[in-house]
């Protein structure tokens, strides 16, 4: 039966999706040119899934709240200059999204 193959498959699809995140963040100076810092909270998102097959369609939308967490460091290069590097974590139905990112930061 394709309606139920559908289905199935539908429910064994990764889950991606998004949203917004509530979260606190905690900073440490390590030194004056050295910091870490973690951030934990809760993402609220939305998963639309949709499965093709031929001249049948199979979709579903998810909805729920699951952990962020986050983990990173700034280097301070020059008086405004910083280098950055961040891990962060977030949780879609049971499944978990890992983003790895590195940046730069001007202030004035």
């Amino acid at each position: 039966d394709v309606s139920q193959f559908l289905a199935d498959t539908n429910h064994l699809h990764p889950v991606s999706g998004g949203g917004v995140d509530l979260s606190l963040t905690a900073r440490h100076e390590l030194g004056s040119r050295f910091a870490v810092h973690v951030r934990s909270g809760v993402f609220f998102w939305n998963a639309d899934v949709r499965t093709d097959g031929g001249l049948q369609t199979v979709k579903r939308d998810d909805t729920g709240s699951d952990a962020v967490f986050s983990v990173g460091a700034d280097l301070r290069l020059y008086r405004n200059l910083s280098l950055s590097a961040t891990g962060t974590r977030w949780g879609i139905g049971g499944e978990h999204i890992d983003l790895v990112g590195a940046g730069l930061s001007w202030r004035w």
